[in-house]
């Protein structure tokens, strides 16, 4: 039978609802204080035996936390974990190799002279020109280039180097040796 919800003028809920309303008679509260002596009496005497059972349990926990913490000192002790003691701590060794000092931002300035150079650069682009034109080593691009730009162009070049001195295209120390133009080498014929 399916339950419905019962009706606003439902006569047997509205007795019922009174009755529970209604104050407590003689006969429901005779034995009320009785009841309550009795349940305030067994958890008087169920309390203590509570506690009994809970106090060696909490005994146990602490008692296993601290064998775990002391067996974890030890073991941090024994492998080096633990820092020694302020008054027994050894300073720390010195290190093998020295510090590596820190790279300067700027060069620092230099008091010392600078060496002069051997011969001036004409010197220098004239002897490789001389040495080129006589059918030896070929001058590098570069040196070319900076040496027709002084001369004032390649036509320029014989000219500016002609007017150099003995004495700048000679290396300090020694005497200016004449150029003799090498003789070109020969190559060899091979007939097939």
């Amino acid at each position: 039978m399916p339950i419905r919800p019962p009706d606003e003028h439902d006569p047997a809920l509205d007795h019922l609802l009174g009755a529970l309303r209604a104050p407590a008679t003689a006969d429901e509260l005779r034995g009320e204080q009785a009841m309550a002596a009795a349940m305030a009496a067994e958890y008087r005497q169920a309390a203590p035996k509570q506690k009994k059972r809970l106090r060696p349990l909490v005994v146990s926990i602490v008692a296993a936390v601290s064998v775990l913490l002391a067996g974890g000192t030890a073991v941090a002790a024994r492998t080096g974990l633990l820092s020694k003691p302020a008054a027994t701590q050894t300073p720390a060794p010195t290190p093998t190799t020295a510090p590596i000092p820190p790279i300067p931002l700027a060069p620092p300035p230099s008091h010392a002279p600078t060496p002069a150079r051997s011969a001036p650069p004409r010197a220098d682009w004239c002897a490789a020109w001389l040495t080129a034109a006589a059918g030896g080593k070929p001058m590098n691009g570069r040196d070319r280039r900076d040496l027709e730009a002084a001369a004032g162009g390649e036509a320029s070049v014989a000219a500016y180097c002609g007017a150099a001195t003995p004495a700048e295209t000679a290396k300090p120390g020694r005497p200016a040796k004449s150029k003799k133009p090498k003789k070109p080498k020969k190559s060899k014929d091979v007939s097939p």
